[in-house]
């Protein structure tokens, strides 16, 4: 039975010594309400949303509600979302929400107090939720969007919170979890600053290879130097280009840092061939002379820049 004393690996136990019982539980109602509304509704569509939840006490003596929220459904097609969660109840008097996804095996989720105020105050009431009766945990867990992995730290971070907890974003906003074991634990929902920051670092990474397009597309080798050599003199040129391909790039695991240093090594040897005829460009003292240094001077930048072309979209 979970107690207010219990430490989150002795949380993670409990949950797997009910999981069974809740596997078959959750397939059991899953059925029933499909049998349920087919008999009702037929091929008919339900307009509109519908909240089922159900309680199921384990042979451990822990309460668990499913709850499913159908969106729409009709007689071959249902758009639901759901899970089965606990209230875990602290000695201060507030409780936090252990989850389960409707899936196959045990991967609890545990939604802090800390995080649902602050998911509140930075979410909720700023945007004038209407929760319809729902938890603000379950609003959140179940129909707050996809949650999808991001490279973005807080400024306030220090090495060891990087090494502890990682940031996901989601159609709301910015999430600080942490993974321990099998627990993913939900610790709080971060501000519109750091939403803004996330943002000007993502239309940062956007105009760098928006750049790098256009230094493909420049015809001539003197077009395409004046405009790599933009990309080069932005001091964090290889920041931003590296967050870009670690945000963007569903990397294989195998291959990633391989495939990193592949495009680096490239990116740095094309810098110093650009850098090499910036200087010829720069020793030109008249507009008639870099006119006559475009003209005949033939430069082996080509085939470097579709280099780069192939490995960032390889990337």
């Amino acid at each position: 039975m979970f107690t207010p004393s219990m430490t989150r690996e002795e949380i993670v136990a409990e949950a797997k010594q009910d999981f069974n019982q809740l596997k078959a539980f959750m397939q059991v109602e899953l059925n029933a309400f499909g049998r349920r509304y087919n008999r009702k509704y037929n091929n008919s569509c339900i307009m509109g949303s519908i909240v089922h939840t159900r309680t199921f006490k384990t042979r451990r003596h822990n309460t668990w509600t499913f709850f499913l929220y159908i969106r729409d459904y009709a007689a071959t097609r249902m758009h639901a979302v759901g899970c089965i969660y606990i209230q875990l109840n602290k000695y201060d008097g507030t409780s936090e929400y252990l989850i389960l996804d409707l899936a196959t095996e045990c991967l609890p989720n545990l939604i802090t107090t800390h995080f649902l105020q602050r998911y509140k105050e930075r979410y909720l009431e700023p945007n004038h939720v209407k929760l319809g009766g729902i938890s603000p945990a379950l609003y959140f867990f179940c129909l707050g969007g996809e949650r999808k992995m991001s490279n973005y730290t807080p400024k306030n971070w220090t090495e060891e919170d990087m090494e502890q907890r990682f940031v996901l974003i989601s159609p709301q906003g910015l999430i600080v979890v942490a993974d321990e074991g099998d627990l993913r634990t939900f610790i709080t929902f971060l501000d519109q600053e750091n939403l803004s920051r996330y943002k000007a670092q993502i239309y940062e990474e956007e105009q760098m290879i928006a750049k790098l397009s256009d230094c493909e597309k420049a015809s001539g080798w003197y077009d395409q130097t004046l405009k790599f050599i933009q990309i080069f003199n932005t001091p964090n040129a290889r920041e931003i280009l590296r967050r870009f391909f670690t945000r963007a790039k569903q990397w294989r695991p195998e291959s990633k840092q391989e495939d990193m240093e592949l495009f680096f090594k490239s990116f740095d040897e094309l810098e110093r061939i650009v850098r090499w005829q910036w200087d010829y460009i720069e020793k030109c003292s008249s507009d008639k002379e870099r006119e006559e240094l475009r003209k005949t001077y033939k430069p082996d930048i080509t085939n470097k820049i579709k280099g780069i072309s192939f490995l960032k979209n390889m990337i």
